[in-house]
């Protein structure tokens, strides 16, 4: 199997185990939220959160290069008004949407 269908099924497989491999935690959040996830490939992620309309409310992570294996990032959610938020990470190579609570 050629290096690039390697790289092909790996993210197609980190693509549908995403549920189990991303994590968010505590939720309820009030100072900080933290996210968990497994990068399948070298990738440009960012993680953006908003509340239910829409508006974006504070990137977390702006678009950084992360390297393939686990990441943790943990971010000051204390200046967010309480309520529910929706988060977006997004990678050249995944998508994921979740929701949280912010008290």
């Amino acid at each position: 199997m050629s290096e690039i269908a390697q790289q092909e099924k790996a993210i197609a497989q980190a693509v549908q185990n995403l549920g189990d491999t991303l994590h968010v935690y505590p939720v309820p959040a009030a100072q900080h939220l933290a996210f968990q996830w497994t990068v399948p490939t070298e990738a440009m992620s960012k993680i953006v959160i908003s509340d239910r309309l829409g508006p974006v409310e504070m990137q977390l992570l702006p678009q950084a290069q992360l390297q393939m294996g686990k990441a943790t990032q943990v971010f000051d959610i204390s200046g967010l008004p309480a309520g529910q938020y929706v988060y977006r990470v997004h990678s050249s190579a995944l998508s994921h949407t979740g929701k949280f609570l912010k008290e």
